[in-house]
Formats: structure tokens, C-alpha cells, sequence
């Protein structure tokens, strides 16, 4: 006797009570994190995912695969008792977040496949992170922009000089939701900043702080630039007197060298005495 039910499977009843059931579709796979892992995983963590299915009489065997984006390498399939099992091990990054895992087992049977998918969506909470494109622009006017991204959503501050600004009549600071983990702040500063040092943007949440750097103003102060003239001045004088001293006397030994190779020229040039010449004569009349 046969009977069908639901149109998707077919009952086969036999005299001695034996039932075959014959479904269209192979048992759906199941995807989950490891038991002490929750929906939710911190950056930096280790991450298991886990894809199991019940297999069936089938030759050749089914097969696990895994579909996402980004790439990782993965474990290789392993069958356990009556289950086939995939484990998916890496690091969770904040690129993890919100991505889809797919894993999919296959059934060759006979001249077609029969496939089964389950899926889980990542979560990673990941300390914010302040895009390099931020940046400032404007001369009399200066207006910054900050992209900050993180999980919770991070708070986007503006210092200037190590201080945390609002909004006031000579600035005007907006925001602008990017995604459920991005955000935009722009500055506008109608003031000088000749005599600010440094404009930051910081980015808070509960798993940490980013900062980034937009604009620094180096400080001019009078004073400090006529001292440095005038020590610059002190050292050139110095030099100037000390090489003209040195040129003096330099000038003055060679005067005196000069003098003394002279006078030895003379000695030794000089007719000789009354005296020695009186001595050689009465040595020739001897």
C-alpha cells in the first residue's frame, strides 16, 4: 500500500508492518558557536563555528562546505558516529561583524545533488576606530570632519588643545549616523587658531578610545624669537673677535719669525774682527 503525504514524502506500508519513509530533502545541517561562546564575541577572540549533519545512506558520502566573505581557512570535515561535522576556527576582526556563515551539505543521488544550507550571522564588539579620511580644510573659516566606527557605536568628541569644545557661537559641531556602527562629526570654527596647538577627534566606547590628529598650529611667541636673535648675534660677535684675534697673532709670530731668521742671516755673513785678523798674522809669522 503507498500513501503521500504533503507531497513531500512517500510512505511505502508493508504486510509485516515494516515503513520507508523516502524524503525529497536531506536533513538540514545545523550551525552554531561553541557551547561557551555567546551570539556576541569580542575582537581578538577565538572563534569556533560548528556545522553538523545526520548522514544518510549515500555513496559517495555527503560533503560540508562553508560560504562567507571574507575568506578563512577552515578545518578540514570530520564524521563522528552518525554525524558529518565542519569546525570553522579563527580569529574574530572587526570585518567579522555581521557576517553571514553559511554551510551546506550536498548529497550526490545518482544523476543529480540534493543540497540543505543553515547560516549564522557573526556579532564582534570591537573598540572604535577613526577613518584615515578625515581631515580639514578652510582658511578663515576651518571646517574638520571625523568618521569613527566601532561596536557599541563609539561617542565622537572634538579637543582642541587636550580640551574637549561644543557647540558655542564661535563653533558649530554636527553629527550624522552612518550605520549602526559608523559615525560622521563635523567641526566649523569661526575663530583663529594661532593660538591653539593641536585639534583632535576622539572616539570612545566601552572597549576603548581612538585618536586622530586633524590640525596642529605651531605657537609664535615674540620673546622667544628676539632671544634666539640675540644669542644668535652674541655667537656671531663671539666668532668674529676670537677669529681676529687668532689672525693677530698669527700675524705677529710670523713677524717675529721672520725677524729672527734675519738677524741669524747677519751673524753668520758678518767680516771677521781686528782681532782675528791680528792672530792669523802672527800665526803666518810664526
Amino acid at each position: 500500500m503507498v500513501h503521500i503525504t504533503s507531497g513531500l514524502r512517500v510512505v511505502y506500508t508493508y504486510k509485516d508492518n515494516t515503513t520507508v519513509n523516502v524524503i525529497e530533502s536531506p536533513p538540514k545541517p545545523t550551525v552554531k558557536l561553541n557551547e561557551d561562546q555567546d551570539q556576541e564575541v569580542l575582537e581578538g577572540s577565538s572563534v569556533s563555528l560548528r556545522c553538523s549533519a545526520e548522514t544518510l545512506c549515500s555513496s559517495p558520502p555527503p560533503t560540508l562546505t562553508w560560504s562567507f566573505t571574507p575568506r578563512i581557512p577552515l578545518s578540514e570535515s570530520s564524521r563522528q558516529q552518525e554525524l558529518l561535522i565542519s569546525d570553522l576556527n579563527f580569529t574574530a576582526t572587526h570585518r567579522h561583524h555581521r557576517v553571514t556563515f553559511t554551510c551546506t551539505i550536498t548529497y550526490q543521488l545518482q544523476d543529480k545533488n540534493k543540497t540543505a544550507q543553515d547560516n549564522i550571522t557573526l556579532h564582534v564588539q570591537y573598540a572604535p576606530k577613526i577613518s584615515p579620511s578625515s581631515s580639514c580644510n578652510g582658511t578663515d573659516v576651518t571646517v574638520c570632519f571625523c568618521e569613527g566606527d566601532g561596536n557599541p557605536s563609539p561617542k565622537l568628541e572634538w579637543h582642541l588643545s587636550g580640551r574637549p569644545v561644543s557647540n558655542s557661537s564661535n563653533t558649530f559641531i554636527s553629527e550624522e549616523r552612518l550605520n549602526s556602527t559608523g559615525l560622521r562629526s563635523s567641526i566649523t570654527l569661526h575663530q583663529s587658531l594661532s593660538h591653539t596647538s593641536t585639534l583632535q577627534c576622539v572616539g570612545n566606547n566601552t572597549h576603548g578610545t581612538a585618536r586622530k590628529l586633524l590640525l596642529s598650529v605651531a605657537r609664535f611667541n615674540v620673546s622667544s624669537v628676539m632671544t634666539g636673535v640675540a644669542v644668535a648675534a652674541v655667537l656671531v660677535i663671539m666668532f668674529c673677535a676670537i677669529t681676529f684675534i687668532c689672525v693677530r697673532l698669527s700675524t705677529k709670530l710670523k713677524a717675529q719669525n721672520e725677524a729672527a731668521d734675519t738677524y741669524a742671516s747677519l751673524q753668520l755673513s758678518a767680516p771677521p774682527s781686528e782681532y782675528e785678523t791680528l792672530n792669523i798674522k802672527r800665526g803666518d809669522a810664526q
